[in-house]
């Protein structure tokens, strides 16, 4: 037995040290009768010894008061028949594994939150799939609308929260599932599947257990609606939390929002607030029909009538929002994936589809045929509905793949045209070569120079034309393949035209970009398309004229272009010639590189400055974290037919739209254009640097080769007046743009008005890492809550 074990019976009277003492003297004693003789007869009854001191008290396994729960797991749930009461069985657990035995402090019966709803099976004479019913449902009023059915949780003190062993708990529900008739009835039937849900205060994951109350094994053949994975979720939201953050897995959000549950808009209107309709609408936003009509605009009212609208929302996966596999995903989690193909309906195809008016056909079919739940399949088959919303979007992405550049070798001298050998290649026919040179194809290599430290392309044309060339000072060495020599063995060599900057050394980027045209299958047109390619970047060493290998020895890797991907599934961008490859957006997007000042100077900007960098480290940062910035963030660019300018900033931040006076030089006619991008919302954890980046891509202190970002080029080829801002700061303001922080950064050596020479030159220094760094008190890491 345990010592503990032994106090509770009551051995507990003797200490350790006194019992084994007492025992030793009574061997001794035993031993010195033995020496001595024995007469065989009992001596006399001693006297009775002191008292031993108490022995210390046993230990129970149990939390602390103010220790929070860590785990929480339903292990049974019962449904009494005879009494009508629902009990739900469950452990709770701290963060080091220990039973909780008592509620811990700031915990209270109303810190737990519990949902409850059966699987309603599929009609399959009325052609509606199965769907979750909660039994807990209220009836909502606000200012300008009353009496909206919404199902809804129980806190755990409005029935009974009983501690019943060693970290185990029950509660038992003070709903009665048998008789719910208000504000909706709802049939109790015992053998359709059901779902107790759980939410409690400072939860990182949502319980969930499903049963059947009739004692039946849930098996395959059990009614199951599994369409979409949290995990799939948050491959964008990174941490999908709701309504307080409580409300995180997908299986709990079904519980409340299923078709029993309704709401309004901002003009009172009542919509559907199930979960297919809601989510549709909310990712379609602003590609929705009826967006910006009278009647568009998807609007919810909720808490304390609070207006959310997502009219603005844009999907950022390059497939579109038309591609369903964006979501449903075949997994083993996600028996019902395919739902959206097979069992079409009026409420999920409505949902996007809502300038199609489903009772007098209107937008439906040319000779206007009503269609109703149960008929839908019959004109749409799963392969003519999966034809349209995935394999369209994803056949260019798709065909893609035939497709992949190699690099061979190069010659690169300084002063003197580079070279390039090359070749493309199908990987999926046996690596079979292409002809670069194709009128149909578009083919580019750049050559990017400094390529181990930051870019800059200081010298990168020795021919440069007036004000073109200050602009464009910072781009890449660029020719197209059309004028690649075959090797007849399926490679090319390409010459440039352009010399080597004549200071040319180190490590040069090779980046091989454009569009290759491939025939698909779903465009009527009989020329071909083009389609993404990814990009690759290698890197040659012009002083030992070899190709490098080793990643030691090539430029830092900051961010990982698969975790861009799992947001954005395909990164497509200049017309689709630059592709899934961060490190090829690097060549350009450099600290040495703004935007058209002088294209600026034609307009009243958006942000007032005179010129904008669009350094990488930079703009991806002010992108992203539009939602967050005071200021917003605008560049204007010139891509061949006259000025366009894009704009990035926070919604209702007052920041007018950006309208732009396109100059068509064929008919010398002022066009407006707008590129308003005001309301970029990014849908996960701005705080969690680790969404993009790598480990150690966020952390402080910077590498010494990074360089100074420029906000003002002086559009002339030198570096050293470039008004810049410091490495550190130039990442951190991108978000923490208020004249507080900014103050902040500038009291700790960051200049956002010095120029790259005073950097050089250590005349401004920042010692952001003092604090900020690795392992600091206000480490990056730890004021980021990043885990």
């Amino acid at each position: 037995m345990s010592r503990a074990r032994h106090t509770q019976m009551g051995l507990g009277k003797f200490s350790r040290d006194n019992f084994l003492l007492k025992l030793l003297a009574l061997v001794g004693l035993f031993m010195f009768a033995m020496a001595c003789g024995d007469d065989g007869k009992d001596g006399a009854a001693g006297e009775a010894g002191a008292a031993g001191d108490a022995g210390s008290s046993g230990t129970t396994n149990a939390i602390v008061s103010g220790t929070a729960i860590s785990s929480v797991e339903i292990t049974s749930v019962d449904v009494n028949a005879t009494t009508q009461k629902t009990t739900v069985y469950f452990t709770m657990e701290d963060v080091n594994g220990a039973p909780i035995i008592e509620l811990p402090s700031g915990y209270t019966a109303g810190s737990f939150r519990f949902t409850f709803a059966q699987l309603i099976p599929a009609d399959t004479t009325a052609g509606t799939s199965n769907a979750w019913q909660s039994y807990i449902n209220r009836s909502r009023s606000g200012d300008d609308y009353e009496n909206v059915t919404q199902a809804t949780y129980e806190k755990a003190d409005a029935g009974t929260l009983t501690h019943t062993g060693v970290g185990a708990w029950s509660y038992v529900f003070d709903a009665n599932i048998h008789t719910v008739s208000d504000p909706i009835a709802v049939t109790y039937n015992a053998s359709y599947r059901h779902r107790v849900a759980m939410q409690y205060t400072g939860n990182e994951t949502n319980p969930i257990y499903d049963f059947i109350p009739d004692g039946s094994v849930i098996g395959a053949s059990t009614e199951s609606r599994e369409i979409v994975q949290i995990d799939d979720c948050n491959n964008c939201h990174n941490k999908l939390a709701l309504h307080g953050s409580g409300r995180i897995d997908i299986k709990y959000c079904v519980t409340c929002h299923n078709p029993g549950t309704l709401g309004v808009d901002k003009n009172n209107k009542t919509i559907d607030l199930d979960m297919r309709t809601l989510t549709h609408k909310i990712h379609m936003g602003a590609d929705l029909p009826l967006n910006g009509t009278a009647s568009g605009n998807y609007t919810v009212v909720g808490y304390r009538d609070s207006v959310h609208d997502y009219s603005n929302i844009h999907f950022p996966r390059s497939t579109g929002v038309r591609d369903c596999d964006n979501c449903h995903i075949e997994t083993d989690k996600t028996p019902q994936y395919s739902n959206w193909k097979t069992q079409p309906s009026i409420e999920a195809c409505g949902s996007c589809h809502e300038d199609v008016n489903f009772v007098t056909g209107v937008g439906h079919s040319n000779s206007n045929i009503i269609k109703a739940n149960g008929t839908c399949a019959t004109c749409h088959e799963p392969e003519e509905i999966q034809l349209v919303h995935t394999t369209t979007a994803q056949e260019a992405l798709t065909k893609a793949g035939d497709f992949q550049y190699n690099f061979i070798s190069a010659n690169v001298v300084a002063g003197s045209p580079p070279s390039v050998t090359f070749s493309m290649t199908n990987p999926n026919d046996g690596g079979s070569f292409y002809d670069v040179t194709a009128s149909n194809n578009t083919f580019n290599i750049k050559l990017g120079w400094d390529a181990a430290t930051d870019y800059t392309n200081v010298g990168a044309y020795d021919d440069n034309d007036g004000a073109s060339a200050n602009i464009w000072k910072a781009e890449p060495t660029t020719e197209s393949t059309s004028g690649a020599l075959s090797n007849s063995d399926g490679t090319y060599t390409l010459t440039f035209s352009e010399n080597s900057p004549a200071t040319a050394t180190g490590v040069v980027g090779i980046l091989f970009d454009g569009r290759p045209a491939a025939q698909l299958t779903y465009d009527d047109s009989s020329s071909p398309q083009r389609v993404p390619v990814k990009n690759i970047v290698s890197y040659w060493d012009i002083s030992t004229n070899a190709v490098l290998t080793d990643a030691a020895s090539i430029r830092r890797v900051a961010v990982e272009t698969n975790k861009c991907l799992d947001c954005h599934k395909s990164i497509e961008f200049h017309g689709g010639q630059r592709n899934n490859d961060v490190q090829g957006c690097l060549l350009c997007h450099n600290p040495a590189f703004g935007d058209r000042a002088d294209i600026r100077a034609r307009f009243d900007t958006v942000d007032g400055k005179s010129q904008e960098s669009i350094n990488m480290a930079y703009m991806i940062h002010a992108i992203h974290g539009a939602g967050m910035k005071k200021t917003p963030y605008a560049v204007y660019r010139d891509y061949g037919r006259g000025p366009v300018g894009y704009q990035f900033a926070a919604e209702g931040e007052g920041v007018p739209d950006l309208s732009v006076t396109q100059l068509q030089a064929s008919d010398n006619v002022d066009v407006e254009l707008n590129y308003n991008y005001t309301m970029i919302h990014y849908p996960g954890d701005l705080k969690d640097c680790t969404v993009c980046h790598t480990d150690d891509g966020y952390k402080l202190p910077l590498s010494s080769d990074v360089m100074a970002t420029a906000t003002n080029t002086m559009m002339n080829e030198s570096l050293l007046d470039d008004i810049v801002t410091t490495p550190t700061a130039a990442a951190c303001v991108a978000c923490h743009d208020s004249t507080l922080s900014k103050k902040h950064m500038e009291q700790n050596g960051a200049s956002f008005t010095g120029t790259r020479a005073d950097f050089q030159n250590g005349v401004t220094t920042e010692t952001c890492a003092i604090c900020h760094g690795s392992d600091k008190d206000a480490d990056v890491k730890t004021v980021h809550g990043i885990k």
